[in-house]
């Protein structure tokens, strides 16, 4: 996982802006297919879902861990 301060779904912007900014979290996912490499930008991730759900009028999920089990005992 790396971590940098200038999304890739974002134009670029200056150090000083870039510096200013909160840190965005990309994960970086070898494909295995010609050097193919698939960059995810969380942040513009979660932006993306609380659009939709504002747009469909759905409630937030409570967690927003990526990870969580969706299994309950």
């Amino acid at each position: 996982m790396t971590k940098t301060t200038t999304p890739v779904f974002e134009p670029l912007r200056s150090r000083a802006a870039c510096a200013a900014s909160a840190s965005t979290t990309f994960l970086r996912f070898d494909v295995g297919e010609r050097n193919s490499v698939i960059v995810l930008d969380t942040a513009f991730v979660v932006r993306e879902e609380a659009a939709i759900l504002a747009t469909h009028s759905i409630a937030h999920p409570k967690s927003t861990d990526l990870f969580a089990s969706t299994e309950r005992s």
